[in-house]
């Protein structure tokens, strides 16, 4: 009996949220939060509108847009296999087919996540009793 070689892995779990959760420094004391939110703000990242219109800007300008093809089809193309770049448990082959035929949707995206230029909901999350995020009980900002 042969074994599958290709069969997609499950989306992450409670675990491995958790874990993004802890890696992406959700939740750090005040201290540590304003240094990191300083950090974020020297580079513009914190006002996502900003790079959005300057990513419209370069849009609307036909040479521009070629640079922008022509600066992210050599990375299309060497995307590796069996990787999960946003840990969904879909892999790069399950992509590859449609970088040519979408390239200029993805050139927007990559583009767009490169520039921070995708905004951040407006919502944190509130804590259990314990101090840990209880992502169930989202409250507005």
């Amino acid at each position: 009996m042969s074994r599958m070689m290709d069969v997609p892995s499950v989306p992450p779990g409670d675990l491995a949220h958790a874990q993004l959760c802890k890696l992406l420094c959700a939740d750090v004391p005040s201290a540590e939060r304003a240094t990191m939110l300083r950090w974020r703000a020297e580079r513009g990242m914190d006002q996502p509108e900003n790079a959005m219109r300057r990513l419209g800007e370069d849009l609307r300008d036909e040479a521009r847009v070629k640079e922008l093809v022509e600066k992210w089809r050599p990375r299309l193309a060497a995307a590796r296999y069996k990787k999960q770049p946003a840990g969904t448990g879909l892999r790069t082959e399950h992509f590859k087919p449609f970088f040519e035929a979408l390239e200029g949707g993805f050139v927007v995206l990559f583009e767009a996540i490169e520039r921070f230029a995708i905004p951040v909901p407006r919502q944190h999350h509130a804590r259990r009793g314990d101090g840990a995020l209880d992502p169930a009980a989202q409250t507005p900002r």
